[in-house]
């Protein structure tokens, strides 16, 4: 590449303009303009005059390479005229009209596509994103949809870029120097099918799979559907719910009360089998912009605080709050909520998306975490414990006298006090977060 055909292609550069369109306004061909930057052929003597005028350079800037200090004299003459007759407003009329004729210029029509359809994009976005948010309330989650858009804007520049036309940070249009060749243009192609299937399948989820697991529902129904009381002469209390609230409170009384709220006409069932008493509410849940006003169902059953059997729950989305029973075993498998206990003896809960707060353990724990924070109150233990969390902390405010086992991948560990010589093991593991035990 020789030096002229440098100097035309950074000058192009600097006047903001395509090789089509210098093409256009020198009549020639965008080919020949491609061959003078590349070196392949060097402009005819007739077009260097109008090469100058365009990019608004002088010949020996183009030609040399030599920026002169010196003015042309016609152009001398003319600022003496104008120092002369006291005419500044002129030229600075003349540099606005310069400026003006450049800003008139019609853009490519490629160009004018392209910024009108991120324009266009960013405002449905807007306009989705204030809407589902509001008639929600659930900020928290919405943003997310800013995340799809950036995932979207980049996948609409990577296939542009793939034909020949590159978007900068300020969504203008411009042609590519180089065309891609067709075995990239494929490829990119695929990429770009494969990312947008991704985003559609993701979209496509939100009506078709229940709105629990997006977090996304009016609120709590209020409707009360079922009321009665039952002597506790069972071993286990299991209790299952596909989406919805289940409230476990600590009562004086010496019967069990349960009380369900649904919205929903489809049967439960609330039944004892031999030493089970079984609550299970199978509602059918809600699907894409239903869900904006569907109310998920809540259980609440009042248990005598002096029951020492075991109580079993599981629900796919919703909280789990368990009141005081320190004789009592706990089983909890939450798919997606927060779990909250007051006191247990005997402790164990898998919580695959949510925080983990419990106020008081008596005997035994045994958690796994996957994405959630684990926040306990106080252990006072008497057998081997476990405590795993993939990504959130770990933090026990007060424990007995035991031998800790902490362990964090990716974080800081703090263990106030170890006794080694204790018999009883706590082992803490944290691959994303910190271990704090103890003041």
């Amino acid at each position: 590449m020789s030096e002229i055909s440098k100097r035309l292609m950074k000058f192009r550069r600097d006047s903001g303009l395509s090789q089509e369109e210098v093409a256009e306004k020198l009549n020639v061909s965008r080919q020949t303009v491609s061959k003078w930057e590349t070196g392949q052929s060097t402009p005819d003597f007739d077009k260097i005059a109008p090469l100058c005028e365009l990019y608004n350079i002088t010949t020996d800037e183009l030609l040399r390479g030599v920026v002169s200090d010196k003015k042309p004299k016609d152009e001398e003459k003319v600022e003496e005229e104008d120092d002369h007759d006291d005419d500044d407003d002129d030229d600075d009329d003349d540099d606005d009209c310069k400026h003006c004729k450049k800003c008139s210029e019609p853009k490519s029509t490629s160009a004018v596509v392209v910024h009108c359809i991120f324009t266009i994009l960013a405002l449905v976005t807007l306009i989705f994103y204030l809407g589902v948010s509001f008639a929600t309330g659930m900020w928290f989650i919405t943003w997310i949809i800013w995340l799809v858009y950036a995932v979207i804007v980049t996948l609409i520049k990577l296939i542009l870029a793939i034909f020949g036309i590159d978007v900068d940070d300020n969504y203008k249009a411009h042609k590519a120097d180089k065309p891609k060749s067709r075995g990239l243009r494929i490829f990119g192609l695929i990429m770009g099918l494969f990312f947008l299937l991704v985003i559609i399948g993701a979209i496509g989820a939100f009506f078709v799979m229940p709105g629990g697991v997006f977090g996304i529902h009016k609120g709590v129904s209020s409707n009360q559907v079922h009321y009665e009381s039952y002597d506790v002469d069972f071993e286990t209390l299991k209790i299952s719910a596909k989406a919805g609230v289940v409230d476990i409170k600590d009562t004086l009384e010496d019967k069990m009360t349960v009380i369900i709220y649904s919205d929903e006409a489809k049967e439960y069932e609330v039944k004892k089998y031999d030493d089970i008493f079984k609550i299970d509410v199978e509602n059918e849940g809600c699907r894409g912009f239903a869900c904006l006003k569907y109310n998920t169902p809540k259980i609440e059953v009042y248990v005598p605080e002096k029951y020492a059997e075991k109580i079993v729950i599981k629900n796919n989305y919703g909280d789990i709050n368990v009141g005081y029973f320190e004789r009592a075993t706990l089983d909890i498998d939450e798919d997606m909520g927060k779990v909250s206990v007051k006191a247990a003896k005997d402790i164990k809960v898998r919580n695959d998306m949510g925080a983990t707060e419990i106020n008081k353990v008596y005997s035994r724990v045994d958690i796994d975490a996957s994405m959630g924070s684990v926040d306990i109150d106080e252990l006072n233990l008497d057998q081997n414990s476990n405590i795993e969390a993939s990504m959130g902390s770990i933090n026990i405010s007060k424990t007995n006298n035991v031998y800790i086992d902490a362990k964090a991948d990716m974080g800081s560990v703090n263990v106030a006090k170890n006794d080694r010589e204790s018999k009883v093991e706590l082992k803490v593991r944290c691959s994303m977060g910190s271990i704090n035990i103890g003041d």
